[in-house]
């Protein structure tokens, strides 16, 4: 149950990452509810015990979900998705 809510962290990790490394502004707002959001996950997804290999490989999921849809919103503003289909 716990990989379901660190697998979640990917819509999290989008904003940080699209800081990081695309130097974009990401207005205060976004940074707030982004925080609280991972702060709420971090809440349902903890149990007491340490994490594990397993929580480890979902967090490595989930970022590399958040570059999905980074480099898919850089190649969507690229292409026509007309021409693509």
């Amino acid at each position: 149950s716990r990989s379901a809510f660190l697998l979640y962290l990917n819509v999290k990790f989008v904003p940080f990452l699209s800081a990081i490394l695309y130097g974009r502004t990401i207005p205060w707002t976004t940074w707030l509810s982004a925080l609280l959001a991972f702060l709420g996950t971090c809440l349902l997804s903890t149990d007491g015990g340490p994490l594990n290999s397993g929580d480890l490989w979902c967090i490595l999921a989930a970022v590399s979900s958040a570059l999905f849809i980074l480099r898919l919103g850089e190649f969507s503003n690229r292409f026509d998705a007309a021409e693509l289909n």
